[in-house]
C-alpha cells in the first residue's frame, strides 16, 4: 500500500524549519523504485509566502468529509515536491506502522495530479521522474 500514489503518511519531516510532524502524501515512485516523491499537506496556505492568485491555486483543498484520516479543512501543496528514499519511508514504516494514515480519495489526489502538471514552480524533468508531466502537444503531420 505505501507505494501507491495518493496514500497519507504521517510522520517527522525535515523538510520544514524547524522540522515537525505534517502529514504528507504520496505523488509517486521512480521507475527503479529507490525515491518517493511527495507533498506536504498544510492546514492553511500562508499568504505571507504564497501572494500570487495562480500558485496559490495549485494548493489543493481537501476536506475530512472526503478523507477519514483528516479532522479539518486542509491543503495540499503542489508548488514543491520533495523526495525520500524508498528504504528509509518503508523501514519508518515499517518501525511505526501507525504513520501511513489513509489515502486520498481518487478525486482529491486526481485535483492535486493536474495541479502538480499544471504547477511552472517544479521541473518538467523531476515531474517527468514520477511519470507525471504533462505530456507534448502532437506535432501535426506534414
Amino acid at each position: 500500500m505505501l507505494r501507491s500514489p495518493g496514500v497519507v503518511i504521517r510522520t517527522q519531516v525535515t523538510e520544514t524549519h524547524p522540522p515537525k510532524v505534517k502529514y504528507f502524501v504520496v505523488l509517486g515512485v521512480t521507475k527503479d523504485k529507490v525515491v518517493f516523491g511527495f507533498l506536504l499537506i498544510n492546514s492553511q496556505i500562508n499568504p505571507n509566502i504564497f501572494r500570487d492568485p495562480l500558485i496559490r491555486s495549485w494548493h489543493i483543498p481537501i476536506r475530512a468529509a472526503n478523507d477519514d484520516f483528516l479532522t479539518h479543512y486542509s491543503y495540499v501543496d503542489c508548488t514543491q515536491f520533495f523526495e525520500k528514499d524508498c528504504a528509509v519511508l518503508l523501514e519508518t514504516v515499517k518501525d511505526m506502522p501507525r504513520t501511513v494514515v489513509g489515502k486520498l480519495s481518487d478525486s482529491d489526489f486526481e485535483a492535486v495530479k493536474r495541479a502538480f502538471k499544471a504547477t511552472t514552480t517544479i521541473a518538467t524533468n523531476d515531474k517527468r521522474r514520477f511519470g507525471l508531466a504533462e505530456s507534448a502537444a502532437p506535432k501535426p503531420k506534414v
